[in-house]
């Protein structure tokens, strides 16, 4: 159902990959970043450890639901914006969700 409703934004939006790399930019940021860190620290990128958003979220006293109903806001926020964005202006919001996103840990 996720994928098929995010194909249906993709074709509304006329900007199949950004409003893909937009909508799904939390959990691909959280994910790249989860690698370089464990790159970095010189652990295996494939190796699971608890420095992933949602693992940080829990550590600060949020539940599951309440995680799950962030991501599911942050998403569907992401997804009607990028129904009024041009495509340079999806890639200035990726960028800035990205220094947000950096700027939490």
């Amino acid at each position: 159902m996720a994928g098929f409703l995010l194909g249906i934004l993709a074709i509304l939006s006329f900007g199949k990959v950004g409003t893909a790399i937009l909508i799904l930019s939390i959990p691909m940021l959280d994910a790249i970043y989860t690698m370089i860190r464990r790159m970095k620290d010189f652990k295996s990128p494939f190796r699971a450890d608890w420095g992933h958003l949602h693992h940080r979220l829990i550590e600060i006293g949020w539940g599951k639901r309440r995680i799950a109903i962030f991501y599911w806001l942050v998403t569907f926020i992401l997804g009607v914006v990028s129904l009024f964005l041009k495509g340079m202006e999806k890639v200035i919001l990726l960028l800035l969700s990205h220094y947000y996103y950096l700027s939490s840990y």
